[in-house]
């Protein structure tokens, strides 16, 4: 008997691919990564990962609820100050 992943992987006959949860989770921890590391602005977060920028915005929002504390320069940059 061949064994299946039923993980996050796409099991299909070619190269497994993930899930569209887990590309959505790891493109939240490297926003995250990336905010707690230096200053972006919601533009230069949608090109580098081809987003629209509403959805950095539901991003940042997500970082608000969870308990991260999410600043913005004067620059209109967002960084990451403390995680709670």
């Amino acid at each position: 008997m061949k064994y299946e992943n039923k993980g996050i992987w796409k099991t299909t006959g070619r190269p497994r691919e993930l899930s569209v949860a887990a590309v959505k989770l790891m493109r939240c921890l490297q926003i995250m990564n990336l905010l707690e590391n230096g200053r972006y602005s919601i533009n230069e977060i949608s090109k580098r990962f081809e987003i629209s920028t509403r959805t950095v915005y539901r991003y940042i929002h997500l970082f608000d609820e969870i308990g991260l504390i999410i600043e913005k320069d004067f620059e209109n940059r967002f960084f990451i100050i403390k995680i709670i």
